[in-house]
């Protein structure tokens, strides 16, 4: 036809013809134009190499269509780049919910008498596809305040109910997931773990359920015939962080709490002075008077764990 098109990418040519070459028709031929790209290493440049009309109107034409290939491959590599940055935290987070990405990471709890681990509490971790690992406090306030808790957990309850059917799990383990307010709003949380328990009843294991501090989980009629229906069930309500939100002790009215655990800050305080030494051992003798089953958080040391295990605390979690 007369003309010569040539795609250079870093220092490779894609010519008219579909090969590929690292030596440029620029020098061989006449009335050369090129065009660069200001953010990435591309440039497109077209020539002649006679001065026949038929040969430029052939020029125009596969100009035409390599310029829309063009704007294809840097269209099609901004949208890789950019990712989902353009969805709303909203939209990124069912997304993320529908593409498995939310996935159950467990922490053990050991039997202090036995030394032993007799259970785990299962966190979320949130593996995104450009982001990486995203930690849980940058999504979780936001999928509590917008409800998106819900099916994130049910989530994991299928990925742990799935676990233990494909694993050896200890008679008499149990697991235990975190829930909110937004959990209590209707019968759902019920319904999910109905279905946990039954997906794992050959397993032997048991539910806990942890109330988390950062909504008040109102104690109306409603919330309160869902706790006594999942205590009839055999699922074990518990106060997660006690003694740090301000919901803490109007849980303790609710007759279907059975498990409090003592939050990190005081478990940290064990043996500095004696005011926390006062302070630790009311909450734990509160906990017996209430008959509550205690679980002590944040354990890293092992005077910590003496110390916890003297006053009669059963179990804990922690890097120790």
């Amino acid at each position: 036809s007369g003309s010569v098109i040539q795609f250079t990418i870093g220092n490779v040519n894609l010519h008219s013809d579909g090969s590929l070459s690292w030596e440029s028709y620029s020098g061989k031929t006449v009335a050369f134009q090129k065009v660069s790209s200001d953010r990435y290493p591309f440039d497109l440049s077209v020539s002649l190499n006679n001065s026949s009309i038929l040969g430029a109107w052939f020029m125009y034409q596969k100009m035409h269509i390599l310029l829309m290939a063009l704007l294809f491959v840097v269209l099609s590599g901004v949208v890789l780049l950019q990712g989902r940055k353009s969805f709303s935290l909203d939209d990124d987070i069912k997304l993320g919910i529908k593409g498995n990405e939310f996935i159950a990471y467990g922490q053990r709890i050991v039997d202090l008498d036995k030394n032993s681990v007799s259970g785990m509490e299962i966190l979320v971790r949130w593996i995104h596809p450009t982001e990486g690992i995203i930690r849980p406090d940058l999504f979780i306030p936001h999928a509590e305040r917008s409800g998106m808790i819900i099916p994130m957990t049910r989530s994991l309850f299928v990925q742990v109910a799935n676990h233990i059917n494909s694993s050896s799990v200890p008679d008499g383990f149990y697991f235990s997931f975190n829930i909110t307010a937004k959990h209590c709003a209707d019968m759902g949380l019920y319904d999910d773990c109905m279905m946990f328990l039954e997906s794992t009843k050959d397993k032997n294991i048991s539910l806990v359920l942890e109330l988390t501090e950062r909504e008040m989980v109102p104690q109306n009629e409603q919330t309160l015939r869902l706790f006594k229906m999942l205590n009839d069930a055999g699922v074990m309500i518990a106060i997660d962080d006690f003694g740090t939100g301000h919901s803490s002790l109007s849980y303790l009215h609710n007759q279907h709490i059975s498990v409090l655990k003592l939050d990190q800050s005081f478990v940290a305080k064990i043996n500095t002075d004696a005011v926390s030494g006062i302070l630790i051992d009311s909450i734990i003798e509160l906990a017996h008077n209430l008959s509550l089953k205690i679980i002590a958080e944040g354990i890293e040391t092992k005077g910590q764990s003496i110390y916890l295990k003297r006053k009669g605390v059963k179990f804990a979690q922690g890097y120790l």
